[in-house]
């Protein structure tokens, strides 16, 4: 390799072509005069990037596109949108050339819904989030506990004790009976509030609905000011007893009113918790000892109803943990949720193309634009350290494949759109040939390839710094002389724990409508948990768009499902692929045999057989064999594994400048963020604090941190509000007031 020894920019290694370590790169790289201090190189395995999030464009079957999984972004990634609108502008594609701003790749949506069995049926159960005009990745501060306290508070009011409790004539989406019971209790409405005006200090009789929320607001303030809580505890303690002593007789039949109690309930708990286990003072790792449900049980009013339900299901399955249960730490769960809330235009929005044309290919482009290096089909096998385990001294690489001539060249146009291929462009490379025949798969761990040049780089020579972008589960497989040296990265390995899952992709004659999609009022929402282990969907027919089908194999719908793998990875990597995909294959069929008819209800014919032929098939196989011709894939490489956050995990996440080694930097979702859990977001802010450990920017990272109450001067009157769930002298009061 060259020789450094001279003057010259601080060369650095970048280990990893995933969304952290092009994170990284990208905010090193945005600041004037970069490229006197710094001479950046990616080492990437196989031809793409991407990591956990790349996709491929199959160039044999209508360049269709191919995931990794599902990949939605949420509309509270302020980072990820707002690197990405940076690096958009900086691209500067012309109008009509690909996607020239991010309002063209992303599509706003704003409807889930959730699958729950009630009364031996499947009943679906809609979530509706209003779009608002914040612009995705625009300045949006992070809310504070205390904050979703109050927004809480000010939700319940609206939802159950104000004026619009009681739902408009003609536009409710409660039955008769239901109507009536929330009339009857709409009609004790006034009669409860002038009960609890004791304790809030308040006269709400002399109020209209409007004034009560107003009179609320103040008093809610005035309660954080003296960090004295116990007024508002009382209220919610007494409020949801009351509400459960009025519909706790009708839930089983009237459904809607089972849904009402469950939110509120949940909502009552949050608040109760985040005062009570004083996250106000302390923050969200105050909590994080508990599994999301275990905190959920120990402030609820009904346990078992508020926190074993299909929506709080559809928070675990969004992160890998529903399927035969992980734990979710309850700190981490928590304030991704609340985070979530306070979205940014829409509550998610689906890519008008896969991540890798969306996200990868644009960064690619930049950042080859602005001189930073990419070496593909370089495979780092070890890290050496020096002789004092203070450094990185060495990295090894195997090369995987040399181009016949230049720079290995990883993208082509698909209508105007530079994506990447599902496999290398095998004439570009001198193995090609081989490499195609044997059809071997160079990002799989156990392909049977063998190096065809094995390098050393070496520390002052070929690189100064290493920013460690591969995932926790792989570092003990590539860099297990680091993970030995170093107890809290050693720790990191064992307890920020990973999980194989697997992706398919389907696509089919009809649209949605004609499949007879029963959610397709709502758009195209994401929806589950339905059928294990498959439980999360999303309609993502606006791909369609963007693959080169020809006529007579054109379809109307293409479906995403993704879901934890229901396989025990073994250690046996190459034994783990061949399991793992049969896994897959066998659920699959079983999907569409029991699950089918149910989100497409014309899937099946009159006698309820599947009619296979509405499955695009290029070779246009037989019955269920045409399941063949969809996509599918496990991921169970140490690599391709995905980050849980299970219960006290986050402990041992480490930030990117703790890696313990002098010149290794951390990038990764596994490391400690602030949002501490596998997704685009946390992977974008990792990759941010990559770069300030190199350079000191970005100085401030939104959602990095968020502003706590500080403790109270008089703690035996605050210990008073939130140690105890009542106080007996109040509680007599409160009795006879409502006697």
């Amino acid at each position: 390799m060259s020789d450094s020894s001279k003057q010259g920019p601080e060369k650095i290694a970048v280990l990893g072509g995933g969304l952290s370590s092009l994170s990284s790169v990208f905010h090193l790289t945005s600041q004037p005069g970069w490229e006197k201090k710094y001479d950046i190189t990616v080492f990437q395995t196989g031809w793409r990037l991407g990591g956990k999030g790349a996709s491929g464009r199959d160039r044999n079957n209508a360049d269709r596109i191919e995931e990794h999984g599902l990949h939605v972004w949420f509309g509270f990634y302020q980072n990820a949108f707002r690197m990405l609108r940076s690096c958009y502008e900086a691209n500067n594609r012309p109008p009509g050339k690909g996607f020239s701003v991010i309002e063209e790749a992303f599509e706003p949506s704003h409807s889930c819904v959730n699958l729950e069995m009630i009364n031996g049926e499947w009943k679906p159960w809609v979530l509706q989030f209003p779009p608002n005009d914040r612009l995705p990745g625009g300045d949006s501060p992070v809310p504070t506990p205390m904050e979703i306290i109050e927004a809480l508070v000010e939700q319940l009011m609206e939802a159950v004790l104000l004026s619009q409790f009681a739902p408009a004539t003609g536009s409710s989406p409660f039955s008769d009976e239901e109507n009536d019971l929330i009339r009857e209790m709409h009609a004790s409405v006034n009669k409860f509030l002038s009960r609890m005006s004791f304790f809030f200090g308040l006269n709400f009789t002399d109020l209209d609905g409007p004034g009560q929320l107003e009179s609320v607001r103040k008093r809610i303030k005035e309660m954080k000011r003296k960090r004295d809580f116990l007024p508002l505890l009382l209220a919610i303690e007494k409020g949801r007893e009351w509400f459960w002593e009025n519909i706790q007789d009708r839930i089983t039949d009237l459904p809607n009113i089972r849904k009402l109690w469950i939110i509120s309930d949940i909502i009552c708990s949050v608040i109760t918790g985040l005062i009570k286990d004083k996250v106000i003072f302390e923050g969200y790792e105050a909590i994080n000892h508990y599994d999301l449900r275990e905190w959920l049980k120990k402030h609820a009013l009904t346990p078992e109803l508020t926190a074993e339900n299909n929506l709080i299901q559809m928070l675990y399955s969004i992160v890998f943990a529903g399927y035969k249960q992980n734990t979710f730490e309850a700190g981490t769960a928590l304030q991704g949720t609340l985070r979530s809330m306070a979205y940014n235009g829409a509550y998610y929005y689906r890519m008008n193309a896969g991540m890798g044309d969306v996200v990868f290919g644009p960064m690619y482009e930049v950042l080859r634009k602005r001189g930073v290096k990419f070496r593909f089909f370089h495979k780092v096998t070890n890290i050496g350290l020096s002789a004092d385990k203070k450094r990185a001294e060495s990295i090894s690489i195997d090369i995987q494949a040399h181009t016949k001539s230049g720079e290995y060249e990883p993208l082509y146009p698909v209508k105007d759109l530079p994506c990447w291929p599902n496999a290398p462009f095998f004439e570009q490379l001198k193995e090609g040939k081989t490499l195609e025949e044997k059809n071997i798969n160079l990002e799989a761990e156990a392909n049977g390839w063998t190096a065809q040049q094995k390098i050393q780089l070496n520390l002052k020579i070929d690189f100064d710094r290493v920013i460690l972008g591969i995932p926790v589960s792989a570092l003990p497989h590539v860099c297990p002389e680091l993970v030995n040296a170093n107890s809290r990265l050693k720790a990191s390995t064992e307890k920020v724990t990973t999980t194989a899952t697997h992706a398919l992709q389907v696509w089919l004659k009809p649209d949605i409508a004609g499949l007879g999609f029963p959610f397709r009022n709502f758009g195209r929402p994401l929806w589950g948990p339905y059928h294990q282990p498959f439980d999360t969907n999303a309609d993502l027919s606006n791909l369609i768009l963007r693959e080169n089908w020809p006529a007579h194999l054109q379809p109307g719908c293409i479906s995403y499902f993704c879901g934890k793998l229901d396989y025990q990875l073994s250690g046996d990597l190459k034994k783990d692929q061949i399991e793992g995909l049969k896994s897959v294959r066998m659920h699959i069929e079983k999907l569409i045999q029991e699950g089918g008819p149910v989100f497409w209800p014309r899937l099946a014919d009159e006698k309820g057989n599947i009619r296979w032929e509405l499955f695009i098939d290029k070779e246009e196989r037989a019955g269920e064999k045409r399941l063949e011709g969809q996509y599918f894939r496990a991921n169970t490489d140490p690599g391709e594994l995905f980050t849980l956050s299970e219960k006290g995990s986050s402990a041992y996440r480490l930030r990117a400048d703790e890696s313990g080694f002098e010149n290794v930097v951390l990038a990764g979702d596994w490391t400690k963020t602030g949002l501490n859990v596998g997704c685009v977001e946390a992977s974008v802010m990792s990759g941010m604090m990559a770069s300030r450990a190199i350079c000191g920017f970005p100085e401030n990272i939104p959602g990095e941190k968020y502003e706590l109450l500080s403790p109270p001067n008089e703690s035996g009157k605050m210990m008073r509000g939130i140690e105890e769930t009542v106080a007996p002298r109040l509680c007599t009061m409160f009795k006879a007031i409502l006697s």
